[in-house]
């Protein structure tokens, strides 16, 4: 889900990490941030978007610039995001 938060201009999104490509070896090198409205944004190619791999199966939320391709495929420059975590145990929602 996109939304604003109060004051901030970047929109802020919520999904769970998925992998989209592997290369030759079987490794993640490719991700979308699948939300909860089934909204899919590919994750560019940025420092902040490769330290998201370490994030596949895991939910999160992220903030940056969104902008949609010819294609009609969504792509979201990642400048910033946090892991979600539960109350109960601390640790990531997501598959593991």
């Amino acid at each position: 889900m996109v939304r604003k938060r109060d004051g901030s201009k970047k929109p802020v999104i919520r999904g769970l990490i998925i992998p989209e490509q592997w290369n030759k070896e079987g490794k993640v090198v490719d991700i979308t941030i699948q939300t909860n409205r089934e909204e899919v944004y590919f994750v560019a190619h940025n420092k902040t978007g490769r330290e998201l791999l370490e994030y596949v199966h895991q939910e999160i939320e992220a903030s940056g610039k969104i902008t949609e391709r010819l294609n009609g495929t969504v792509l979201v420059t990642v400048k910033s995001f946090r892991p979600i975590e539960t109350e109960a145990t601390g640790k990531s929602v997501g598959y593991q």
